[in-house]
């Protein structure tokens, strides 16, 4: 038993020891044109540096980028759902665990817009501090006010 695994690695030891010392080439294809059905935009920037919820001080950038991405990338990005998705990939560590509770309740593939900005809401809620937070407050609830009848 032992001889025959010890001829089994000689054999392998022989197979890889003599191994070409370049690939075969493989035969060119020509490009295939992509057609018009299965051809995503190619995403046009990243967001950056993924946040991690240490500086919050840095979050109000963070956002403004992440939402300017699933915007100007939304037909890269795919739907609602896969875009949920994405934004919370650009969270890491202490972050991504406090948006995890949301994203195991509300992140369905039934997800809409409504779910992409209630995540983005979420997230606001829990990163921006409460002086921000109200001024957003007052701000959207002016902006309501002088909305036309």
């Amino acid at each position: 038993m032992e001889e025959r695994r010890i001829d089994d690695i000689r054999r392998l030891k022989d197979k890889l020891t003599n191994l070409p010392r370049e690939p075969p080439l493989a035969p060119r294809q020509p490009a295939q044109p992509a057609t018009v059905e299965t051809a995503s935009p190619p995403a046009v920037d990243p967001v950056g540096k993924a946040f991690d919820g240490q500086n919050r001080s840095l979050y109000r950038q963070f956002r403004s980028k992440l939402r300017a991405k699933l915007e100007v990338d939304k037909e890269a990005l795919g739907n609602a759902y896969d875009r949920v998705w994405y934004a919370f990939g650009r969270l890491m560590g202490e972050a991504a665990m406090q948006v995890l509770p949301w994203m195991e309740r509300f992140a369905e593939k039934e997800a809409t817009e409504n779910k992409l900005d209630g995540m983005l809401d979420q997230m606001d809620f829990i990163f921006l501090d409460s002086r921000a937070r109200s001024c957003k407050l007052e701000t959207e609830q002016r902006a309501l006010h002088h909305l036309p009848d």
